[in-house]
């Protein structure tokens, strides 16, 4: 078991009062992880990074450079802690999390190279003789609130462009995975960033409302910086907004994927599949609407449950287990409640890990209602187009869609009326057959 302590200026911090609070292997139900329930400590001068922001944003940007890619050497050298922490925290498969700390170290080097890259303005002057300049300032302290779904790569990113610009940081750990997100600052730590450069804090669930909005309210706190669901980041926003903080957010989506009646179809399940089952379907940009032509529709709602069918899921440490466990028992019970109401509802449900071909309204209601990040897909016939596809898009969320197959002549604006949003990814392979106009 993982017996955590918060990172508060460069030292390991307990509790004030001592209060902890246990993350549970979400398949085993083992305790896996102990951290301290509280961050009152951020509350302090240096807790919250002020303390040691002067000397860090005096660095000079090749000595900030040498440190970030210091950190992310280190960060893969850190790989298999990574792995073994996060595993037992999420129940997320082995692979995702060294896709993640790939990633997250890349992250760190990629910031590590914009330290000289940031630059002011010339500005014109009324003034005879007289030179104006805009010159780009660290702002201060930023907090990152990261999630736990691809906790390295999103906990990494919070932290690297602020710290490359000369800010300190800190990181609200997820009460999901306390120990991959306290491992980041332990990696940062020990890649000589310096003490309070990289704060990481812990608190239990029930009090996570709290601290948030202690944390924005901290008048050592600039910025703010979040990735998560779109309820949340709404009142994320309203609290920035009551301190007049700017805040970059990342929120949840309702991504479908539309597959046209051309469609390399064998390929396209692939690519749905893929979408909306790695990691358990718990990804903001899953695919979780399928749109099919009515001219392929039944036989792409055939292949995809076949496929569906094939993806054992199990413990991640189990060789022949091909996803994962999901973060807890009660998104267990929401993603069965939605298979139980699209067998009551639907016209067809073929696989119950696959609701399902054009369900009956109250299930697109509920479905709509917000992004669960749970593996579910939803498949829909209508035509290539028109009023049929306009009823596609609704809810309350952001939208990425795609699009199978890949055609040069397709029309964005297109797309867009029928899924409702942006395409900013589109779909096809290599070596799938071209369009013949």
């Amino acid at each position: 078991m993982n017996e955590l302590t918060m990172l508060i200026g460069g030292r390991d911090r307990l509790a004030a009062d001592g209060a902890t609070f246990e993350r549970r292997n979400p398949l085993s139900d083992v305790v896996v992880s102990r951290a301290p329930a509280h961050a009152r400590g951020c509350g302090r001068r240096r807790g919250c990074g002020r303390g040691r922001y002067p000397a860090w944003a005096a660095l000079l940007p090749g000595e900030r450079r040498r440190r970030l890619l210091k950190a992310a050497d280190l960060m893969d050298q850190r790989t298999e802690d990574f792995i073994r922490v996060g595993v037992a925290e999420t129940g997320a498969m082995p692979n995702w999390y060294g896709f993640n700390v790939m990633l997250a170290a890349n992250m760190l080097r990629e910031a590590a190279a914009m330290t000289t890259r940031i630059d002011g303005s010339v500005i014109p002057s009324d003034v005879p003789g007289n030179l104006a300049m805009a010159v780009r300032q660290p702002c201060g302290v930023v907090l990152g609130i990261a999630p736990w779904n691809a906790p390295v790569i999103l906990g990494t990113r919070a932290l690297a462009m602020p710290l490359a610009c000369g800010n300190t940081v800190v990181l609200k750990a997820s009460e999901a995975c306390p120990g991959v997100h306290r491992l980041i600052g332990t990696v940062l730590q020990e890649a000589g960033l310096g003490d309070g450069v990289v704060n990481v804090v812990t608190n239990a669930p029930e009090d996570a409302a709290q601290v948030v909005e202690r944390l924005i309210a901290h008048p050592a706190v600039r910025r703010v910086n979040f990735t998560g669901s779109t309820h949340v980041g709404r009142i994320i926003a309203q609290h920035a907004a009551r301190h007049l903080k700017p805040a970059l957010l990342e929120l949840g989506g309702k991504a479908p994927l539309l597959v046209l009646d051309d469609a390399d179809l064998d390929a396209a399940v692939d690519a749905v599949a893929f979408g909306a089952f790695f990691n358990q379907g718990q990804i903001c940009m899953s695919t979780e609407r399928v749109i099919a032509d009515r001219r392929i529709a039944d036989r792409f709602v055939e292949k995809l449950s076949a496929k569906a069918k094939t993806l054992r899921a199990g413990d991640p440490t189990d060789p022949s287990s091909v996803l994962g466990a999901l973060i807890s028992k009660d998104a267990a019970q929401r993603i069965g409640a939605l298979v139980e109401d699209a067998r009551a509802q639907a016209r067809a449900c073929p696989w119950a890990g696959m609701p399902t071909r054009d369900p009956a309204a109250g299930h697109r209601r509920r479905h709509r209602a917000g992004h669960e990040a749970l593996p579910r897909g939803i498949v829909r016939s209508g035509g290539n187009g028109g009023a049929r596809g306009r009823r596609r898009r609704g809810g309350a969320h952001g939208q990425r869609q795609r699009v199978w197959p890949f055609r040069v002549g397709i029309q964005p604006r297109r797309i867009a009326r029928i899924v409702g949003g942006p395409t900013d990814r589109i779909g096809h392979l290599p070596h799938q057959r071209p369009h013949r106009a």
